[in-house]
């Protein structure tokens, strides 16, 4: 019988096999290519935002561009456009303090953040098929978007099944005779089941304070904004020029279904 360490092994290596299949069947859907075997002679990253300055905590979609010794470039693919012959995100590295990029899409989002006013957000990236081409990424966001906070409370859970009904008697057996032979009696009808508890009440929403403060030197607003039942404070820039509004949600959490 294999030990638990075994059990431990082969659960992983099944998760793992489960992982490298999906990824090749996405990359046979779409069709795209690997720089494997390639000779990268320069890794080049930008931001398309359509001409649009980012604007921090709002999405925006990265393209890398590797150039090569052997062959013409070859680029990342663009959201709504072939993807045949392009690379996948999930190929490189994408590492940054202030700012993140999803994998599998190439999504990135620049952090609300005050150490931002200092100077942009820096992405480094590599690629995991050639680790020696790398290169960065330098964005610098405006504060002008609207921005939300959720400080809601948790949903009630969900109320106890109701009992369930009691069975149904059995047909009475076939009656026989000599010459011919009777049908049992039909079964009769199982109970009620029982009704479902109650769902639980939601939590109330947090006990949130904002405090507002201009910051020196910049037309911007720092808000300050404190969650005193958890104890934690986030800071976040906001632009009143461009329309910047801060939304916070504190609303109690919705009842929990009947059972």
């Amino acid at each position: 019988m294999p030990t638990s360490f075994a059990l431990r092994m082969l659960f992983a290596a099944a998760i793992a096999a489960s992982t490298l299949a999906c990824g090749s069947l996405q990359r046979m859907m779409r069709g795209t290519e690997t720089l494997e075997g390639h000779k990268v002679t320069a890794l080049k990253a930008s931001v398309l935002d359509g001409g649009v300055p980012v604007c921090a905590g709002q999405p925006v979609q990265v393209q890398v561009v590797a150039e090569l010794a052997d062959g013409p470039a070859m680029s990342t693919w663009v959201a709504g456009q072939e993807t045949t012959g392009k690379l996948e995100f999930e190929d490189f590295t994408f590492e940054s303090p202030l700012a993140t990029v999803q994998p599998d899409n190439g999504t990135l989002v620049v952090r609300n953040d005050e150490a931002l006013l200092n100077g942009p957000a820096v992405i480094q990236i590599t690629s995991k098929h050639v680790p020696t081409a790398t290169t960065t990424l330098e964005v610098a966001p405006h504060f002008g978007c609207g921005l939300t906070l959720d400080f809601s409370g948790r949903d009630g859970a969900t109320g106890a099944m109701g009992q369930a009904g009691g069975s149904g008697a059995y047909g009475r057996d076939e009656q026989t005779s000599p010459s011919y032979a009777k049908p049992g009696g039909h079964g009769q009808i199982g109970g009620r089941g029982g009704n479902g508890g109650r769902g639980a009440a939601g939590e109330h929403g947090h006990d949130v304070s904002v405090e507002l403060s201009p910051i020196e030197g910049k037309d911007l607003v720092r808000a300050k904004v404190t969650d005193h039942g958890a104890g934690s404070t986030q800071t976040v820039v906001l632009d009143p020029g461009k329309g910047a509004r801060l939304t916070i949600n504190a609303d109690g959490g919705n009842g929990g279904g009947g059972g």
